[in-house]
C-alpha cells in the first residue's frame, strides 16, 4: 500500500462521524464517509471517473459500546413491519439525482440502487425510520453535505 492509499484510508477512518439518536434502543448513528480513491484500490474494480470528494458509505445505528445494530432479520426484529428493501429503493425517486452524486456505488458494473438496497436492509430497517426510507436517505444526504460536519475542519 502506497502512502497515498494509506493517507486515504486514514481519512476514511477519520470521516466516521456520530450523531445522537433519540427514542431508540441504540445510542447514536455513525455516518460513514468514503474517500473514493482509497476505497477503489486497485482502480480497475471501480467506476470512472471517481468523485473527488467524500461520498456516503452509510448511516448506521450503533449501540453505546460502538457496536453496530445487527441487520433486520430472523434474529433481530427491531421493528414490527419495516418497509422492505425493494419497496424502499422504489421510494427514492425524488432524491435519486442527489443519491447518484453523493451516495454512489463505486464498484464497476453494480448499479447504485443495489448499494442503497443493501444499506437499507442492513442499517435503515433498524433505524428510527423503519417506515420512511425517503426520510432516512434524505436526512443522511443532508447530514453528509452539511458544512457543520466537514471532516477537514
Amino acid at each position: 500500500m502506497g502512502i497515498k492509499q494509506f493517507i486515504g484510508y486514514a481519512l476514511v477512518v477519520l470521516a466516521s462521524l456520530v450523531v445522537s439518536a433519540q427514542g431508540s434502543d441504540f445510542a447514536f448513528y455513525k455516518l460513514s464517509l468514503i474517500w473514493p480513491t482509497s476505497a477503489c484500490y486497485p482502480l480497475a474494480n471501480c467506476k470512472t471517473p471517481l468523485p473527488t470528494f467524500f461520498t456516503i458509505h452509510g448511516l448506521w445505528p450503533t449501540f453505546a459500546n460502538d457496536t453496530a445494530v445487527p441487520a433486520y432479520g430472523p434474529n433481530n426484529r427491531c421493528h414490527a413491519n419495516p418497509v422492505g428493501p425493494d419497496a424502499a429503493v422504489a421510494r427514492l425517486t425524488p432524491i435519486q439525482d442527489r443519491l447518484n452524486q453523493r451516495w454512489p456505488n463505486l464498484r464497476a458494473g453494480v448499479e447504485n440502487s443495489v448499494f442503497w438496497r443493501h444499506e437499507w436492509q442492513n442499517h435503515g430497517m433498524c433505524s428510527d425510520y423503519p417506515q420512511d426510507p425517503l426520510g432516512y436517505f434524505n436526512d443522511t444526504l443532508n447530514l453528509a453535505t452539511s458544512t457543520k460536519f466537514d471532516p477537514f475542519k
